[in-house]
Parts: structure tokens; sequence; C-alpha cells
């Protein structure tokens, strides 16, 4: 897993619920508690402000530069093999928070995808949205896209207050398989603050209860689905011409 699915906002909301037991779909605030924790213990120390407090976020793994001096890497994150970052001249990721964010994209209202390598784009269950993109290390907030659209998902658990700052259970320790989702995949999980996050986009295919969730694949469904309001997800789709970049592979993949 890396990419994990897209899936519109009808699905965060279905009844059924996506993850289960006590994680749930992160909020607005959530994420800004997050990014405040992450910007106080890793970049205030050192003086780094805040309007770069995306590079603990993203993960390492970047496509190489064709030009060397772009290509310098002190993390050992290039790599030609999926998943990684594209378009990563501007920044030099650390993921030194273990959030390991990576540039799924989006899917837009009639089924054409955007941003795939260059932009990670997530779900709040408020109908907001926080984004990453490759061409500066600022995390954004907005709630510019409709509800219709295909966006990454992560989920998060709420920790009881006594071990938010206890030093036994410190902050950006990975542990693998903390949470189990419908489909019996594990994901590795990390404390940040008052949250486990998982650590990979979720790539769930299933509700709580077994049900299916809708998964569309071409253009004109995805819209009608759309149009409906009715929940559905989709695989990631690679965009070959990123760049003059030559990719080869399946055009829908889960990786």
């Amino acid at each position: 897993m890396g990419y994990g699915y897209l899936y519109n906002h009808h699905v965060l909301t279905d009844p059924r619920g996506i993850v289960n037991g006590d994680w749930r779909i992160p909020t607005l605030n959530d994420v800004i508690a997050t990014r405040d924790r992450i910007y106080q213990k890793l970049l205030l120390p050192g003086g780094v402000p805040l309007n770069k407090v995306a590079a603990p976020m993203k993960s390492i793994r970047r496509f190489p530069e064709p030009d060397p001096e772009m290509s310098i890497d002190p993390y050992g994150g290039r790599t030609t093999q999926h998943p990684f970052w594209v378009h990563s001249t501007s920044h030099n990721p650390t993921n030194s928070s273990k959030l390991s964010i990576l540039p799924a994209g989006l899917r837009n209202l009639n089924g054409n995808y955007q941003g795939f390598g260059g932009n990670a784009i997530f779900w709040t269950i408020d109908q907001q949205h926080f984004n990453l993109g490759a061409g500066n290390d600022e995390l954004t907030l907005s709630s510019f896209y409709s509800l219709s659209y295909g966006l990454a998902v992560r989920a998060v658990y709420d920790l009881p207050e006594s071990v938010i700052d206890s030093p036994l259970y410190p902050d950006f320790q990975p542990e693998n398989n903390g949470y189990v989702g419908n489909n019996g995949l594990p994901y590795p999980i990390v404390k940040i603050g008052a949250y486990m996050w998982t650590m990979v986009n979720l790539a769930e295919t299933h509700y709580n209860n077994a049900a299916p969730v809708n998964y569309i694949s071409g253009n004109a469904g995805w819209e009608s689905a759309g149009i409906t309001e009715q929940p559905a997800f989709c695989a990631v789709r690679i965009d070959r011409n990123l760049v003059g970049r030559p990719f080869v592979g399946a055009e829908d993949i889960n990786v």
C-alpha cells in the first residue's frame, strides 16, 4: 500500500462506515492540531518556519531528477519504483513525522484524474480537505472541492490525555499493524500528539458490515455517481506524461 484509493466524500458519511472500532476519519481540527504538534516538536527548535511543516510529513520517496544538481538526496529516497513524488526539485522531504504522505492526486466531477505525482489531497469528515504539494513545503487547508471529488483518506484514533506527553509514548515512533481495516488489511500507525494516525492511505473496498463500496472505473459512471451523490471509490491512475518522464505499468494502480 502507498497511494491507496480515492473516495468521494459520500463514502465517508455512509452510516455503514469505512473505518471500524474507535478509529475515525479526521476533522479539520485534528489536522490543525497535528500540524501544530509537528511544528512544535520538529521545526520550532531549529527555527524553521511554520510554512515548511509539510517537509516532515512527506515521504522521502522521489523520482530521480534529470539534473544531477537537483537529484542531491541526503535521505536516500530516490527511486524509480512506485510509490513516489515526481515534482520534487523545490523541497527536501524528511518524513521525520513518519506520516509518509504520498501524492495520489484526485478525481474530479467529470471522472478525470489530476495531480498524481505532485499533490497529496485528503478529505476530512467535516467536508474540508488538506493538501501537500510538491512545489513547496506548505500544508494548505480549504473546502474548494465538491463532495463528489475523489480524494485520499487517512484514519485517526483519539488517545487519552494521560499519554499525550508521556515519555513512555513518544511521538513519531511507527508501530506495525496497529490498525486492521474492514478488508483485513493491517495498517502501520504513528502517534502524533493526541492522535494515532495511519501511516498509509486507506485502501478499503468494504464497509463495516462487509457490504462492498461501489467501485467505479469509467468516467461516465463516476460523473453519474457524483450527480446522484452516491458513495464511490476508484483506483489511482498514473499520468504517464508527467513532465516527460516515462512511466510503465497499469493505468489503475493501488500500491
